[in-house]
């Protein structure tokens, strides 16, 4: 004998909610950053050693802390996924300096977390030769939504740097460009210039979001500044975080204030921000589809009528910031 279970269309819409809460918040929904060593900061004692994580061909061992008191190396977790000697090499013969990795710098960007006033300074890495390149290998899952968060600060103005997320390792830099075939995404940072390091209660650093989707089972975070030549015309960087877009179900920092009503919400959303203006949202499923590209407030309010009962993650992009909201459609 069949039994057959009927649920009223409230009734049932809310058990799909209620499923789809709990799934969020018990199943892969926490967020996990993807890149390595991506403050900078994981060795304190043998500090040279945070910049491994950002070197084409790292060193086959670290110092860890425990290491500096022992007396005793470890091997590197960075050089047991990727050794491009290749590329190193070639820069080496063809860019005109010895060095391409980055330089580890104390002044990377202060750790604002304890509260606004109360910043504590924290490491970072620098690029001051055209040579110089950030380079780390990270497996993803190919046509998953990915965001990459970027902090970075040039010394002068009019020294950009180039954010590459390449689809393969690279041998050489013949005939590359941000089009090339090797590229999945680009960023050009144009906007971060401050002659002033930050300090406990002013971020003179500048963030930079890259929405992609990957095409293979792996990228390359490959950044460089080439007119970054010498101590004055530095380019420093901290902060390098990679998540899957549809991950960021809690907010990730962000340069401006921002209201979002009603959420639940029916038919609209209500967006308003203090002291950015908001330029672009996107909405996005529960599996990273665009499912709302390019959206526009009209007033401050952004019709969602169109969008199915469930959860969702609105992107808001203001200036050069971004925050990741999550609402939820009744």
């Amino acid at each position: 004998m069949k039994t057959k279970l009927h649920l009223s269309k409230k009734l049932s819409n809310t058990l799909c909610i209620t499923l789809m809460l709990c799934l969020c918040f018990n199943y892969g929904w926490s967020q996990t950053n993807l890149a390595l060593n991506s403050t900078m900061d994981e060795f304190t004692t043998t500090t040279n050693d945070n910049s491994d994580a950002w070197d084409m061909s790292p060193s086959s061992t670290v110092v860890t802390d425990q290491d500096a008191i022992d007396g005793t190396t470890t091997p590197s977790p960075y050089r047991a996924l990727w050794n491009n000697s290749d590329l190193d090499t070639w820069l080496g013969t063809n860019c005109g300096d010895d060095s391409e990795a980055p330089g580890s710098s104390s002044d990377g960007n202060f750790d604002y977390s304890a509260g606004p006033t109360a910043g504590v300074a924290t490491r970072g890495v620098k690029i001051n030769e055209a040579c110089r390149r950030l380079y780390q290998y990270v497996p993803v899952t190919a046509g998953t939504s990915y965001t990459l968060f970027i902090e970075s600060r040039s010394e002068v103005a009019g020294v950009p740097s180039e954010v590459y997320i390449l689809n393969t390792e690279i041998a050489d830099e013949t005939g590359f460009s941000s089009t090339s075939s090797t590229v999945d995404a680009f960023l050009d940072i144009t906007n971060d210039f401050s002659s002033s390091k930050s300090n406990a209660t002013t971020d003179n650093f500048t963030k930079n979001t890259l929405v992609f989707t990957p095409s293979g089972s792996f990228v390359v975070i490959y950044i460089k500044s080439p007119l970054a030549v010498d101590s004055s015309t530095e380019v420093f960087f901290d902060n390098i975080e990679l998540y899957e877009t549809a991950s960021l179900s809690v907010d990730k920092s962000s340069t401006f204030t921002l209201k979002l009503y009603p959420n639940p919400a029916n038919n609209y959303v209500i967006v308003e921000s203090d002291n950015s203006e908001i330029l672009e949202i996107s909405i996005f499923d529960t599996l990273g589809k665009n499912v709302m590209p390019n959206s526009v407030l009209k007033n401050s309010r952004l019709d969602v009528s169109s969008l199915n009962r469930g959860v969702y993650f609105m992107r808001i992009n203001a200036n050069s910031s971004q925050v990741t909201k999550k609402i939820i459609i009744e």
